[in-house]
């Protein structure tokens, strides 16, 4: 589907598994300020729906990354919640919650949403918060349409500081970038300070150098979407990778790239605007038939491996009795 993103600002909300009524009525957010001040902070993690928004794709490893990222910001403060907290007293207990959490916000969102939007899909953002008392938030909003043409990229010194843990505290810290960002550019590449480029302020980068494509070790935050590319679409394809991000300094040799992230799937990057030191020099990419491949690979692997999620309606409806 192509054209206009029609309709972006709707968003269905929900907290502790339970569909809130505000957002039911029409409630008009921003997920930036979701994450960044309307929720505690916490972990999180983003997933895109399938199947018209009655699945989530690679639902086991959001599942993974909430417990993983909760586990590494709790043992940084000490003054959070754990997973012995009453809320949730086993770790299976809190996932059902979250799966409860997903499908509570994917109803609301569909009471809002118009009959030419039924058969859209839907990003999904799960909030696990680090303070008391222990809360799951989420949030659905509605998928952009597919994007024909590039984006532009930019190259800024900074990694993040804690790159293992999906931390909503990001989103306040990834606003420095965008408040700067160049005109035409859509996303902001972090790169160390020998000028090693790791990966997007929202997304994971590859780029073609020589034939093979190459991506940051997993020193960043390995998104659902590149470990699919890496671990299935390439081997599929036949096409090499090496786990090494690219260079500032290898750039003579680039022969094109992408970006990954839930939001879009796969972004062709048309060029990349280099740092002030490097000159302000723009280099400009080709779409290579290989990154076609992997896109369209891409797209069909999203349906072959979605999880279905049970109904809000099914938590809700009185249970039989026997």
């Amino acid at each position: 589907m192509t054209g206009g993103n029609r309709n972006l600002n709707k968003f269905g909300v929900s907290r502790n598994g339970v569909a809130c009524g505000e957002a039911s009525a029409g409630v008009r957010r921003q997920m930036s300020s979701f994450l960044a001040s309307e929720v505690p902070r916490g972990a999180y993690t983003a997933m895109r729906t399938s199947r018209n928004r009655s699945a989530v794709f690679l639902l086991d490893f959001h599942k993974k990354r909430l417990v993983d990222s909760h586990r590494l910001l709790l043992a940084q403060d000490e003054n959070s919640a754990s997973f012995s907290d009453p809320l949730t007293t086993s770790e299976e207990r809190f996932l059902q919650l979250a799966v409860k959490s997903i499908s509570a916000c994917i109803y609301s969102l569909n009471e809002i949403l118009d009959k030419d939007e039924v058969d859209r899909e839907a990003m999904i953002t799960v909030v696990v918060t680090l303070s008391k008392p222990y809360e799951v938030h989420a949030l659905a909003s509605l998928l952009p349409d597919f994007r024909e043409g590039g984006v532009g990229v930019e190259v800024r010194t900074g990694p993040r500081s804690r790159p293992k843990a999906k931390d909503t505290q990001w989103a306040i810290t990834r606003k420095q970038w965008e408040n700067i960002r160049l005109p035409g550019v859509e996303e902001t590449i972090l790169a160390d300070e020998d000028g090693h480029l790791l990966e997007g302020a929202t997304s994971n980068l590859f780029i073609f150098i020589d034939d093979v494509l190459c991506t940051a070790p997993d020193v960043i935050l390995p998104g659902h979407v590149r470990e699919v590319i890496i671990d299935r679409v390439c081997p599929m394809l036949d096409i090499p990778v090496r786990m090494e991000a690219p260079t500032l300094e290898s750039r003579s040799r680039w022969q094109g790239g992408f970006i990954t992230n839930a939001r879009r799937l796969l972004d062709v990057v048309s060029f990349v605007k280099l740092p002030e030191k490097e000159g302000a020099q723009e280099v400009n990419l080709q779409t290579t038939q290989r990154t076609r491949q992997i896109r369209d690979a891409l797209a069909t692997l999203v349906e072959d491996s979605s999880d279905p999620i049970i109904r809000y309606e099914q938590y809700t409806s009185p249970q039989p009795k026997y």
